[in-house]
């Protein structure tokens, strides 16, 4: 166990990084998807084409996207880009996971809230989180899960010194 704690670290905060992105971002997006708006087909698109993108091709995209100079190249060199990379693989399945719960809300609880005064940030905050709290819970727990075993992208983009235990494993 001493010989891969360095990896196991890197792995368990690299995993809960990207598992709370994912499930900061899942109810925005997911909702913005519901609203039947032009701008919820540019993001459905989007999360579908990000979804069918295999781990080495995002993994390929990353390293032509952040291998600069300057502050990319600075991401490019921390575990910051495991941590955009795993958020990458895993938001869509956090959104599409998302979707059902906030459907399940009735408008009789958002359109006070909208009357109210309430804008779309206020809406998250105080009508979807307090209602949906269960589904991010078990969004973030599976996203964590599916972060601590992904080696598809990270085996490409895991700068020297933050090797995941999985890419550990692979190699």
């Amino acid at each position: 166990a001493r010989t891969v704690l360095p990896e196991l670290q890197t792995s368990c905060q690299v995993g809960l990084a990207a598992a709370t992105s994912c499930a900061v971002l899942a109810p925005g997006l997911a909702w913005l998807m519901l609203q039947r708006s032009w701008l919820s087909w540019i993001a459905l698109g989007l999360l579908v084409v990000q979804l069918s993108t295999p781990g080495p091709v995002l993994g390929i995209a990353l390293i032509e996207l952040l291998n600069r100079n300057g502050l990319p190249g600075l991401i490019y060199d921390s575990p910051g880009v495991l941590v955009i990379g795993l958020t990458a693989r895993f938001l869509p399945v956090a959104v599409i996971l998302m979707t059902p719960a906030l459907e399940a809300i009735p408008r009789q609880i958002i359109d006070p809230a909208r009357l109210d005064g309430a804008g779309p940030a206020a809406q998250q905050c105080h009508v979807v989180w307090p209602l949906c709290w269960r589904r991010i819970g078990a969004v973030w727990l599976l996203a964590l899960a599916l972060a601590l075993g992904e080696t598809a992208c990270s085996v490409l983009i895991a700068p020297p010194g933050y090797t995941p235990l999985s890419v550990r494993f692979f190699t």
